[in-house]
């Protein structure tokens, strides 16, 4: 089950993540929207369903953030856009080269 910080009254739709790594299982999982596999290749993005227990509920009617169940869509099936990531100018920062290399 996946969940993401949500509170009452924000937007449902969270954090859109641009590419999964193709070993992350959700990449075997469908859209709920189009009901194509997610991939690794296309953006998805986080939708807040609401709480999961009484607990939960409680933080929900009250209006406090909580972890929130959450499905995970396409972003472009959610209606979002984005934009291919830039390259960093960032002398410190090391683009992943896999596991170990360097």
């Amino acid at each position: 089950m996946i969940f993401t910080r949500w509170k009452k009254g924000e937007p449902r739709e969270g954090r859109v993540f641009l590419v999964l790594d193709p070993d992350n299982a959700m990449t075997a999982e469908t859209c709920p929207a189009c009901g194509k596999p997610l991939g690794a290749t296309a953006p998805v993005q986080l939708l807040a369903i609401g709480p999961m227990d009484s607990e939960d509920m409680e933080l929900h009617n009250s209006g406090r953030w909580y972890s929130a169940v959450a499905l995970v869509f396409h972003a472009h099936c959610l209606g979002t856009e984005t934009v291919p990531p830039q390259p960093s100018r960032s002398r410190n920062t090391v683009p992943h080269q896999g596991d170990g290399d360097a």
